[in-house]
């Protein structure tokens, strides 16, 4: 599968994700020791699973982070433009050119021997 997320072959929009859970249903046919979650958007649900549980809820979990932190810095850039204060709009300009100028370091994926599997609904 190659280095997936680092060359991803596919892509969803953390805009448009409404909700990412893991798939813990009895009775939903599960492959033996593969784990499965969803990731859902407006007009899809997509279905992901792993041989390993830890990754499976890393992954979740970055996903429900990432969307946190998304809907904060929008937040950030719509009150900023809102804003009639020079003084607020002066701040906020510095934290967003701080947010977007950090530079995030690769996660060797490699070391968790992954093989992504993607089905979608």
């Amino acid at each position: 599968m190659g280095k997936f997320p680092i060359s991803p072959n596919y892509i969803l929009k953390l805009s448009d994700i409404i909700d990412a859970k893991l798939i813990q249903d009895p009775s939903w046919y599960k492959k033996k020791n593969n784990y499965y979650f969803q990731v859902k958007t407006a007009s899809q649900k997509s279905i992901f699973f792993l041989d390993n549980l830890d990754l499976a809820r890393f992954w979740v979990n970055e996903i429900h982070m990432s969307m946190r932190f998304y809907s904060w810095f929008k937040g950030l850039i719509d009150k900023r433009y809102a804003s009639s204060s020079p003084s607020y709009q002066e701040k906020a300009d510095d934290l967003i050119s701080l947010l977007q100028s950090i530079v995030l370091p690769e996660i060797d994926i490699d070391q968790y021997k992954i093989e992504m599997n993607i089905s979608a609904e």
